[in-house]
């Protein structure tokens, strides 16, 4: 979910923190990129476009040709990936994650019923929007990426909670120089810039937007623990949103009251009080976000910062998964300049 109407308010009151760039901004970076969001946009994207990938088994293929073809381009650009997997979700977020299993569950449900009746245009597009719904990245899927990578010399995190968390950690404790993601949740732990894909209609397919942290607090005018308690009333994967706040409303209540606890004063005394989360769910939600933990990385992970890439072993990994031999060819002498 990540923060809702964050992007939104970052627009309006500190549109100067945004920059657009061309992905080539990246060049020379490495890049930490959370492995869960990018997989789904893959299984999203190759399953309408071309009703996705599959091996001679049958089994789902199109994360690997998302994440090849993406990753093989950054290579080419000489950007560095690093991808971070997901580890055990904190306790707090139990609620979010059987809200999403519901959905998927309902959706796919309400996919099975619309395909047995006529296939309108606007029953297709209803189709689409569950589809999107009902798409999960599985452990298999995660294993497989990991071997993929590895193959291709992509050094690989696998995170003890968030993959969002982690990926600050690398940047913070100089292994990675910057975060891409998807997730505007990474803010909020504290990443300095952020890359995010412009995905505004219109926008050329390689323009990134780079958000800076610091720039964001400045057109705020929140100092870091506001900036965080300010998301924290928008709503989090952690904490529910609050009826009627949203982020607008969200940033001019910590601008004027300062605090959250003096803003819960505040909105504790108007009607609907009772579906404000209570002074215990913030306190775990913000320790998830601001109190570090160094076992976000297990340490024999930080023992080498690069893998070497093992070409044939790439080659046969790939066939075996019933690539097309050409395109690997082509794909591979154009990432390591073969």
């Amino acid at each position: 979910m990540g923060i809702p109407g964050l992007t939104n308010v970052i627009k309006n009151s500190a549109p100067e923190s945004m920059e657009t760039h061309n992905i080539s901004y990246l060049k020379g970076k490495r890049a930490a990129i959370d492995m869960s969001l990018v997989t789904y946009q893959c299984l999203i994207s190759l399953r309408f476009k071309s009703g996705g990938f599959t091996d001679n088994d049958g089994n789902t293929t199109s994360h690997l040709y998302g994440i090849f073809n993406r990753f093989t381009e950054y290579l080419r650009l000489g950007i560095i990936p690093i991808g971070v997997f997901d580890g055990k979700p904190p306790d707090a977020k139990k609620n979010t994650i059987a809200s999403r299993n519901k959905d998927a569950t309902e959706s796919k449900e309400k996919i099975k019923l619309l395909k047995e009746g006529p296939q309108t245009l606007e029953i297709k597009q209803k189709i689409l929007d569950l589809e999107k719904k009902s798409v999960r990245m599985t452990w298999q899927q995660g294993e497989d990426l990991k071997t993929l990578l590895a193959h291709m010399g992509i050094k690989t995190y696998q995170a003890n909670g968030e993959a969002e968390a982690a990926c600050v950690w690398l940047v913070k404790h100089d292994k990675a120089d910057t975060i891409m993601t998807e997730d505007m949740d990474t803010l909020v732990y504290g990443a300095p810039e952020l890359i995010r894909r412009n995905v505004y209609r219109g926008s050329p397919p390689d323009e990134i937007v780079v958000f800076k942290l610091d720039k964001i607090l400045e057109g705020l005018e929140l100092t870091m623990d506001q900036f965080v308690d300010m998301c924290l009333l928008c709503g989090s994967d952690y904490t529910s949103s609050i009826p009627r706040i949203g982020s607008r409303t969200a940033h001019t209540n910590l601008v004027k009251y300062k605090t959250l606890a003096k803003t819960l004063e505040i909105l504790r005394a108007k009607p609907n009080a009772a579906s404000i989360p209570t002074d215990v769910e913030y306190k775990i939600a913000k320790d998830i976000f601001t109190v570090e933990n160094n076992d976000l990385i297990y340490n024999d992970q930080l023992e080498s910062d690069t893998n070497e890439p093992n070409i044939v072993e790439l080659k046969s990994y790939l066939l075996s998964k019933n690539f097309n031999e050409k395109r690997v060819n082509t794909a591979i002498k154009k990432a390591y300049k073969l």
